[in-house]
């Protein structure tokens, strides 16, 4: 599969209960613009906005 700078992965894991779905971990959205790396989500709790070096390495080798 071929990446861009116009794809988009979203995850989250998690149940359904009663028919509602229960996240249990929510991944963080990071992108690609102007060269740049930029956060566009970050799950709530989940500490500073700033990509961590395994999200920068992610992103970078998906947008190569």
């Amino acid at each position: 599969t071929e990446f861009d700078a116009a794809t988009l992965v979203r995850a989250a894991l998690g149940y359904r209960q009663q028919g509602t779905f229960v996240p249990l971990a929510i991944a963080s959205e990071i992108g690609v613009a102007a060269g740049r790396l930029e956060m566009r989500f970050r799950p709530p709790l989940s500490g500073g906005s700033t990509p961590t070096a395994a999200e920068r390495a992610l992103a970078e080798e998906f947008s190569s």
